[in-house]
Protein backbone atom coordinates (compact mmCIF):
# COMPACT_ATOMS: atom_id res chain seq x y z
CA UNK A 1 0.00 0.00 0.00
CA UNK A 2 1.62 3.38 -1.06
CA UNK A 3 1.32 6.50 0.97
CA UNK A 4 -1.77 7.87 -0.38
CA UNK A 5 -3.36 4.69 -0.34
CA UNK A 6 -2.56 4.87 3.52
CA UNK A 7 -4.01 8.01 4.03
CA UNK A 8 -7.41 7.60 2.44
CA UNK A 9 -7.89 4.46 4.16
CA UNK A 10 -7.00 6.33 7.76
CA UNK A 11 -9.21 8.94 6.42
CA UNK A 12 -11.79 6.67 6.20
CA UNK A 13 -11.76 4.56 9.26
CA UNK A 14 -11.05 8.04 11.14
CA UNK A 15 -14.80 9.14 9.56
CA UNK A 16 -16.36 5.87 11.18
CA UNK A 17 -15.11 7.19 14.21
CA UNK A 18 -17.76 8.36 16.66
CA UNK A 19 -15.77 11.74 18.25
CA UNK A 20 -18.31 11.39 21.18
CA UNK A 21 -17.29 7.60 21.76
CA UNK A 22 -13.43 8.67 22.34
CA UNK A 23 -13.38 7.34 25.74
CA UNK A 24 -9.68 6.05 27.05
CA UNK A 25 -9.95 2.69 28.87
CA UNK A 26 -6.24 1.42 29.44
CA UNK A 27 -2.62 3.17 29.43
CA UNK A 28 0.51 2.43 27.93
CA UNK A 29 3.01 2.52 31.00
CA UNK A 30 5.88 0.47 29.17
CA UNK A 31 7.02 0.12 25.65
CA UNK A 32 9.94 -2.21 24.75
CA UNK A 33 12.42 -1.95 22.15
CA UNK A 34 12.18 -3.53 19.00
CA UNK A 35 8.82 -4.95 19.46
CA UNK A 36 5.85 -5.34 17.93
CA UNK A 37 4.12 -2.46 20.12
CA UNK A 38 7.37 -0.02 18.99
CA UNK A 39 7.67 -0.68 15.76
CA UNK A 40 3.73 0.00 15.59
CA UNK A 41 4.42 3.42 16.83
CA UNK A 42 3.47 2.65 20.99
CA UNK A 43 4.43 5.39 22.91
CA UNK A 44 4.50 5.28 27.11
CA UNK A 45 1.80 7.38 28.31
CA UNK A 46 -0.52 6.80 25.18
CA UNK A 47 -3.97 6.28 26.31
CA UNK A 48 -5.94 3.26 24.42
CA UNK A 49 -9.34 4.45 22.86
CA UNK A 50 -10.03 1.61 20.68
CA UNK A 51 -8.23 -1.86 20.19
CA UNK A 52 -9.70 -3.42 17.11
CA UNK A 53 -13.48 -3.70 18.29
CA UNK A 54 -12.32 -3.63 22.11
CA UNK A 55 -13.48 0.13 24.26
CA UNK A 56 -14.23 1.69 27.19
CA UNK A 57 -17.75 0.10 27.21
CA UNK A 58 -16.46 -4.11 26.25
CA UNK A 59 -13.13 -4.61 27.46
CA UNK A 60 -14.17 -6.72 30.64
CA UNK A 61 -10.87 -5.20 32.67
CA UNK A 62 -8.92 -5.80 29.44
CA UNK A 63 -9.55 -9.30 29.56
CA UNK A 64 -11.28 -8.84 25.49
CA UNK A 65 -7.55 -7.86 24.91
CA UNK A 66 -5.87 -10.75 26.01
CA UNK A 67 -8.50 -13.42 23.57
CA UNK A 68 -7.41 -10.47 20.90
CA UNK A 69 -3.81 -10.62 20.32
CA UNK A 70 -2.90 -14.18 20.24
CA UNK A 71 -5.80 -14.88 17.77
CA UNK A 72 -4.77 -11.87 15.95
CA UNK A 73 -1.09 -13.35 16.46
CA UNK A 74 -2.24 -17.11 14.98
CA UNK A 75 -3.60 -15.39 11.78
CA UNK A 76 -1.33 -12.61 10.96
CA UNK A 77 -3.76 -9.83 11.37
CA UNK A 78 -2.93 -6.32 11.76
CA UNK A 79 -4.90 -4.81 14.67
CA UNK A 80 -6.12 -1.41 14.39
CA UNK A 81 -5.83 0.61 17.60
CA UNK A 82 -6.62 4.53 18.14
CA UNK A 83 -4.41 6.00 20.87
CA UNK A 84 -4.65 9.57 22.47
CA UNK A 85 -1.36 11.04 22.68
CA UNK A 86 -0.62 14.08 25.15
CA UNK A 87 2.11 16.41 23.40
CA UNK A 88 5.33 16.34 25.72
CA UNK A 89 5.42 20.27 26.00
CA UNK A 90 1.75 20.84 26.59
CA UNK A 91 -0.09 18.43 28.31
CA UNK A 92 -3.56 19.84 27.20
CA UNK A 93 -2.27 19.42 23.38
CA UNK A 94 -3.71 15.47 22.45
CA UNK A 95 -3.61 13.76 19.58
CA UNK A 96 -5.53 11.07 18.31
CA UNK A 97 -3.70 8.58 15.91
CA UNK A 98 -4.16 5.39 14.46
CA UNK A 99 -1.78 2.52 14.85
CA UNK A 100 -1.06 -0.43 13.37
CA UNK A 101 -0.18 -3.14 15.39
CA UNK A 102 0.57 -6.69 14.25
CA UNK A 103 1.08 -9.49 17.64
CA UNK A 104 3.85 -11.48 16.79
CA UNK A 105 6.62 -13.58 18.95
CA UNK A 106 9.49 -11.12 18.52
CA UNK A 107 12.24 -12.43 21.23
CA UNK A 108 10.79 -10.82 24.30
CA UNK A 109 7.82 -11.21 26.56
CA UNK A 110 4.43 -11.28 25.02
CA UNK A 111 3.29 -11.03 21.65
CA UNK A 112 3.17 -7.23 21.56
CA UNK A 113 6.19 -5.98 23.63
CA UNK A 114 4.31 -3.30 25.73
CA UNK A 115 2.17 -3.71 29.04
CA UNK A 116 -1.10 -1.82 29.50
CA UNK A 117 -3.43 -1.37 32.68
CA UNK A 118 -6.44 -0.13 32.91
CA UNK A 119 -7.31 3.78 33.01
CA UNK A 120 -10.39 5.24 34.43
CA UNK A 121 -9.20 8.85 33.96
CA UNK A 122 -7.15 11.59 35.73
Amino acid sequence: MDQMELAETVQAQAEVIDMGSLKPFAQVDQVSQNSPASAAGFREGDLVIRFENVDHSNHRNLAALGELVPAAAAEQKALIVIVSRSSEQLKEDTTILQLSLTPRPWGGRGLVGCHIRPYSGP
